[in-house]
């Protein structure tokens, strides 16, 4: 299965796509390529201009990549 997203960049449009990826998720038995632009980074090294990350935020984007085992 592959799924392509796109992550609007505000506090409010971000939590909308996860959960929708995480209803499918249960419907996934076998591999599972998720491509898109998620407007959130995993690491430090991964922002390279702008305002400065919120940590809180690399977490809990960490975490749902890793829950839904989608790396």
């Amino acid at each position: 299965m592959v799924n392509f997203v796109y992550v609007v960049n505000d506090v409010l449009g971000k939590k909308s796509p996860w959960q929708s990826i995480v209803d499918l998720s249960g419907y996934v038995n076998d591999k599972w390529l998720v491509i898109g632009d998620f407007n959130y980074i995993c690491s430090l090294q991964d922002k390279i201009m702008g305002n400065p990350p919120c940590v809180m935020n690399m977490k809990d984007f960490y975490y749902d990549i890793h829950d839904l085992r989608l790396v």
